[in-house]
């Protein structure tokens, strides 16, 4: 019996229909891409969102992809996170929340935020990134205070924590 052919929307090349993927990763012979397409899609969008780098910024540990779905297109893992560098707890910008207009920045700007492996989010927790560099890999620093002070246009130290920051969560 032979298997029915189709072509690949990502590498446009004539696969057996049992090579093809769900959007969402699991064997779909009605699936628009194959499976080599799906993950290297996957680890396009990781490295999109870590800025062109194929490891956390953090610990350097490779993420191949951002993450994880059920069959039902549900997300079941996250393998990387939003940082805010400085803590939103703690005086640091969010973008998502703020309309500023500041020197060189403008008020869509992702100042303050990178995207990082979950564990190296969830270990910083609110941790100010002054602190923080001390606690990564020894081969990492230098370029996350590079980047730091490419998006916050301060060096780390300069930054000026608060703790009178009162967060408010109104749900409509």
């Amino acid at each position: 019996m032979t298997l029915a052919m189709k072509k690949c929307n990502g590498c446009n090349t004539q696969k057996h229909r049992d090579e093809f993927v769900s959007s969402f990763g699991f064997k779909n012979p009605r699936g628009r891409l194959c499976h080599e397409c799906w993950l290297n899609r996957q680890k396009s969008e990781a490295v999109e969102l870590m800025d062109g780098r194929e490891s956390c910024l953090y610990c350097g540990i490779v993420v191949s992809k951002a993450r994880d779905y059920d069959e039902s297109g549900e997300v079941t893992k996250t393998y990387l996170h939003m940082d805010h560098m400085d803590p939103v707890s703690r005086g640091g910008y969010d973008p998502s929340t703020y309309d500023l207009d500041l020197e060189d920045f403008t008020e869509n700007t992702l100042r303050n935020v990178v995207y990082c492996c979950s564990d190296c989010n969830l270990r910083k927790n609110d941790l100010l990134f002054v602190e923080w560099p001390k606690l990564i890999p020894t081969e990492n620093r230098q370029l996350a205070r590079d980047i730091y002070r490419e998006r916050n246009g301060i060096e780390p130290e300069d930054f000026v924590p608060r703790d009178d920051i009162e967060i408010r969560i109104s749900i409509l």
